[in-house]
């Protein structure tokens, strides 16, 4: 079992404390570092396994904590304000009531995080946190302090925003899908391509003029075209396995695909062309894509995990927080003698996952 222990007023002798809870974290003899209420402003714990340390109500202001492990660390009532947090893993961390105005928490993970009180922005002449490309999946921010914060491009799915206070906020791009955000203060508010599907307009109280451009819940014309998308892919099937003597080439191109969401996991899909599709959170896992075009593609959120996707063109697509983990993103050696490359050009890709995927060339 670990043990607890205080750390020194001096954080210059705070590194054994660290050291011992990182071995801790790894199942060594360790001690789980307490630093409630420690004065740690300016220190650098950037790349650091810290996950479930204790920083309540510490002075943290001005920290390096950029790429740093603190899933499930204790922050209450905690100053973060402008610290370097850049892609920090703070998943289901407790944030209640801690000062984040200022914070540079782009591409950070705070999925399922408490940040109940918390202040993202401490009012008109702050900075505010800065959330580009963030994940806060599950996150209750509901009657929270965030006029002016970037949440562009942010996941933000399932989110609580009831009674915010979201005057000027950035939310261009954001994935708002099955987001609460009755009574939030919208005044001002950019929502230039943000994808609002299972969000109820009434509850936004703006101009539907202002919704032009953002990626609403998929049309009736979309969904009575569902059945007809499911007898192509079927069609599809016996034209690969036939070599084309049967069924139809996968032309799929400006198709809203949505409808389709989890039916298309793990079929072959070879020479799909998917040009300017919606495909926002369709699941391509294990799919067989290769030479498939996604050219102009929105992809947002979508999962090509284990998907062969040798040779596919995704040029110009919308890729934020879609997942390629283990996919084959190698070079198609083509039958002709020809190499076709895995062409990424002009995509948006932010905080999109590669973690063990294949893209050495051939």
């Amino acid at each position: 079992m670990s043990q607890s222990a205080a750390v020194p007023a001096d954080h210059s002798g705070i590194e054994p404390f660290l050291e011992a809870h990182e071995r801790m974290l790894r199942g060594e003899k360790g001690m789980q570092a307490m630093l409630q209420r420690m004065n740690l402003a300016g220190i650098d714990l950037s790349e650091r396994n810290l996950s479930r340390a204790d920083f309540t109500g510490a002075n943290l202001k001005g920290a390096r904590l950029a790429l740093t492990q603190l899933e499930r660390a204790k922050f209450y009532g905690a100053d973060l304000s402008h610290v370097d947090a850049r892609a920090a893993n703070l998943r289901y961390a407790d944030l209640r009531g801690a000062d984040l105005d200022g914070a540079d928490l782009k591409l950070a993970r705070l999925d399922g995080a408490d940040l109940r009180e918390a202040v993202l922005a401490a009012g008109a002449a702050a900075e505010g946190a800065q959330l580009s490309g963030a994940s806060l999946n599950d996150v209750d921010l509901s009657r929270i302090a965030a006029a002016g914060v970037d949440f562009s491009d942010t996941a933000m799915r399932r989110v609580r925003l009831t009674g915010a206070n979201l005057k000027g906020a950035n939310l261009c791009g954001a994935i708002l899908h099955d987001a609460d955000i009755k009574g939030a203060k919208l005044d001002g508010v950019r929502l230039d391509g943000a994808v609002l599907t299972g969000v109820r307009r009434e509850d936004l109280g703006i101009d539907p003029a202002r919704l032009v451009g953002c990626v609403l819940d998929p049309s009736a014309e979309a969904m009575a075209r569902a059945p007809a998308l499911r007898e192509l892919v079927g069609a599809v099937q016996a034209w690969i396995h036939t070599g084309g003597r049967e069924g139809a080439a996968p032309h799929f191109d400006k198709a809203d695909l949505r409808p389709l969401a989890g039916e298309l996991a793990g079929l072959k899909l070879t020479a799909l062309s998917a040009r300017g599709v919606i495909a926002i959170g369709v699941d391509f896992s294990g799919c067989e894509l290769q030479g498939a075009n996604f050219d102009d593609a929105d992809l947002r959120e979508a999962d090509f995990t284990g998907a062969d996707l040798r040779g596919a063109s995704f040029r110009r697509a919308k890729l934020s927080h879609a997942s390629f983990n283990r996919a084959d993103m190698r070079a198609l050696e083509m039958r002709s003698g020809g190499v076709r490359v895995t062409d990424l050009s002009g995509a948006v890709m932010t905080n999109a996952s590669f973690t063990g995927a294949r893209t050495a060339q051939l």
